[in-house]
């Protein structure tokens, strides 16, 4: 009983621990709104080729292999999101007017991977769609083949 208790008591420190994080505040988000350029060709190149990559998923979402190929290159790349942004944070001149890869990677989670696992749940909720669809199928057909076999079982039997 008392292990349980203690387990509850660092649970408790860890989540008011991540709670206390200055990046969880209203006030916090807001500024950050505020501190995006959005006219900057940066970010609405990003904006840009998340809506682009959406039209795309949308569009082709009976296409199975192309929507699989989405799928597994956004969750590639969301994967190597703290990569890109320290590669980021270390060529932002070249890309940007000011450094937005913080040491947190906030500014890339919105940016590049938050819009990247939206589509690729998009993808995964139409998958199970499909399968659904699919099993519905498979169903009906097989109730058509038992009444088949069964209509031609008491047709044999008349005769």
């Amino acid at each position: 009983m008392d292990a349980a208790v203690e387990f509850l008591r660092n649970c408790k420190q860890h989540i008011d621990k991540a709670l206390d994080r200055p990046y969880l505040t209203s006030d916090y988000l807001k500024d950050f709104v505020r501190s995006i350029q959005w006219t900057e060709p940066f970010i609405l190149g990003l904006i840009c080729a998340h809506l682009i990559l959406a039209f795309i998923t949308v569009k082709t979402r009976n296409k199975t292999n192309l929507q699989n190929s989405i799928f597994f290159t956004s969750v590639i790349t969301v994967f190597n999101v703290k990569n890109l942004n320290k590669l980021g944070s270390e060529n932002w001149k070249q890309i940007a007017s000011k450094n937005y890869f913080d040491e947190n990677g906030f500014f890339i989670f919105v940016f590049v991977a938050l819009p990247l696992l939206l589509i690729g749940n998009f993808i995964m909720l139409h998958n199970g769609y499909l399968a659904l669809q699919t099993i519905k199928e498979i169903r009906r057909e097989s109730r058509k083949a038992a009444e088949r076999r069964k209509a031609s079982k008491e047709e044999k039997k008349k005769q």
